[in-house]
């Protein structure tokens, strides 16, 4: 081989090389397009699974910071019911009355002395203060004798019950 011959095997060379050397770098750059895309993808996919096990963590522990919460506030419920409780036995416990036919009738007699005190002032001039007064505690009195009075018909046959 002569050196144009040389010449000419060098310069079809260097036009080959020409020509696949943009297609090996395209695909040199794919391959670490895609290298560096699976591994940016791996490291997000790894920071994503230790996040996740961080919430996890979390909400395990406030999950046990919430059952111990609920615990003290049944244990305070239970507390608060038991005193409810204890109360409405004391309650039911209690089988006196209060008040008595005695007061009852007291109560009548109190009402009628002061309606006699009324019409007493009401002869003497300067007395309409008293006399009013009179009138308005012997209304109140009145209406408190007929409470008195229906609280011991209800309760007197409970009694009379609880006596036989």
């Amino acid at each position: 081989m002569q050196a144009p011959h040389y010449m000419l095997a060098l310069a079809i060379a260097w036009i080959v090389t020409l020509t696949v050397l943009p297609y090996l770098f395209t695909k040199t750059r794919h391959r670490a397009y895609h290298q560096g895309l699976t591994n940016g993808l791996s490291k997000r996919d790894a920071l994503s699974w230790q996040r996740l096990q961080d919430l996890e963590r979390q909400l395990e522990s406030r999950s046990i910071e919430r059952e111990t919460e609920q615990r003290k506030h049944l244990q305070k419920t239970a507390a608060l019911m038991g005193t409810v409780n204890e109360l409405e036995e004391r309650i039911r416990a209690y089988t006196g009355l209060a008040v008595t036919p005695a007061d009852h009738r007291l109560m009548i007699q109190a009402a009628e002395t002061l309606l006699l005190a009324q019409r007493t002032w009401g002869v003497m001039k300067g007395s309409e203060a008293w006399r009013d007064r009179a009138a308005l505690e012997s209304a109140a009195l009145t209406r408190l004798a007929a409470l008195v009075h229906t609280e011991v018909r209800r309760n007197a046959p409970a009694k009379a019950e609880s006596a036989a």
